[in-house]
């Protein structure tokens, strides 16, 4: 497992960058479209951010924590040593979040999207801001599991 470990980092590193950096980007242009744009493009835009996630978000989130698993036991770590612990709660909380809250918001947003609601709306507008801060609390949560990966604290 050893001379296997460089090359799970570099798998784990790159599914986080692919995770964090998307969901990042996909926060940023939901936000901004929801906000500006009419409502059939907003629609046609959240059905393609749906069509992204099951292909995109979750094998890098699953290659993240398979790839983060492996190096835990390869390199004879605890699960409960704290930046590991901290990491793992980090990727299981941003999991639950994605699955429950910001599903559900994106939902939402999609769902007024496709009945041509008014983007200044208050609908829209209520459902743009839930969708911006599930979305931001999610890479928050992602940013301090990826700090606590690469500052090991005690």
């Amino acid at each position: 497992m050893a001379a296997l470990y460089p090359y799970l980092k570099l798998l784990h590193i790159f599914a986080t960058i692919m995770w964090v950096g998307g969901g990042a980007v996909i926060a940023v242009l939901t936000a901004r479209m929801a906000r500006r744009a009419p409502a059939a493009t907003t629609a046609a835009y959240l059905g393609q951010v749906a069509f992204v996630g099951p292909i995109f978000f979750a094998p890098s989130a699953l290659l993240t924590l398979v790839t983060g698993v492996m190096m835990v036991m390869g390199a004879g770590l605890s699960f409960g040593t704290p930046w590991v612990s901290a990491g793992f709660g980090g990727v299981l909380l941003s999991f639950l979040l994605g699955g429950t809250l910001l599903h559900a918001a994106a939902k939402r947003l999609t769902a007024l999207a496709d009945e041509g609601a008014d983007p200044a709306g208050e609908p829209m507008t209520a459902a743009r801001r839930r969708f911006v801060t599930v979305s931001t609390v999610n890479l928050l949560v992602l940013v301090g599991a990826v700090a606590a990966m690469v500052l090991k604290p005690a």
